[in-house]
């Protein structure tokens, strides 16, 4: 039987099985906070995946912007050459603290998984 499933007792009455349409109403209340209380956490993983996906969207805009036809050095006035020196080395230099910060969030996001993973196994979740 599944965790979802009534039992007989839970649907019968007075002798008889109920119809369906009641057997529904005492499985929704029998379930209702339970469907509730899921119902809650996939809007919350929703939710977070909706702030998590807003840099990752950011992180591809950045990506095109420097894949972009029309970005040739070779084009540049002999006059910005030194200002567009500065532009790349200060790109290169967030690309390496974004690479950080991700490299970061990758250990966090693993060791999250290892401890729900334990306490799913020590029966705690």
């Amino acid at each position: 039987m599944s965790r979802w499933s009534l039992t007989t007792a839970e649907i019968t009455r007075e002798g008889r099985v109920v119809d369906e349409r009641e057997q529904d109403k005492i499985w929704g209340g029998k379930f209702a906070s339970t469907i509730m209380r899921q119902m809650a956490k996939a809007k919350a993983i929703i939710n977070a995946q909706g702030v998590l996906e807003k840099p990752i969207d950011i992180l591809e805009a950045a990506l095109s912007k420097l894949r972009h036809k029309d970005l040739d050095l070779g084009n540049i006035s002999p006059f910005e050459i030194e200002k567009a020196m500065e532009i790349v080395q200060n790109i290169q230099g967030e690309a390496e603290s974004i690479f950080g910060q991700s490299r970061q969030a990758a250990l966090r996001n693993k060791a999250a998984c290892r401890r729900r993973s334990q306490a799913r196994s020590d029966g705690r979740g």
